[in-house]
């Protein structure tokens, strides 16, 4: 945390070299937005995270405390296995400067002005509908992405752009590659 902490101090903090800061304070408004979506910055201590090896179960051939022969425990048939990624994975920008992030099936959409909702995400081929549980709504979209650009169409002809922040590198030899 007090890693995290500092990485924000020196990202907001002025900087003595000559930059554009407008491009400056976009970046660094983007990636105190991302830190937080992926429950880097978490003031309120809610408990929701895991604590460190609960329960003593986990890797039992690197981590000599865990319980014996918890590698032979069969996988259920027809469950998923870890995160399943959607085309949509990763941290999109707006028009008017909004956030879209994509992680897993969940994701959370930043306003221009501040505020946020989030919730979780379901694609299903060229559809795709975010489910927002503190609202109890389903909003579905169609969508289509082509070079980093995206684009959503809601069901009352409403059109959303987007373009993709970064490219993940997904090669061995770490180069960029878009999705």
């Amino acid at each position: 945390m007090a890693l995290i902490v500092l990485m924000a101090t020196l990202i907001l903090t002025p900087s003595s070299l000559p930059a554009d800061d407008n491009a400056v304070n976009k970046m660094a408004e983007a990636m105190l937005r991302m830190m937080d979506a992926m429950g880097f910055i978490d003031d309120n201590k809610s408990g929701a995270r895991l604590p460190l090896n609960p329960g003593n179960f986990g890797m039992p051939k690197q981590m000599p405390w865990s319980l014996p022969d918890m590698q032979q425990m069969p996988q259920i048939p027809g469950m998923p296995t870890g995160w399943q990624r959607t085309a949509l994975e990763g941290i999109w920008e707006g028009r008017e400067g909004g956030l879209l992030i994509v992680q897993a099936q969940r994701f959370r959409l930043y306003s221009p002005t501040g505020g946020y909702v989030e919730g979780l995400i379901q694609q299903r081929g060229d559809r795709v509908a975010l489910y927002v549980p503190r609202q109890d709504s389903v909003r579905p979209y169609e969508f289509a992405q082509h070079q980093g650009r995206l684009v959503l169409r809601d069901a009352e002809g409403q059109v959303y752009l987007y373009r993709r922040l970064w490219f993940e590198p997904e090669d061995a030899g770490g180069s960029p590659v878009p999705r």
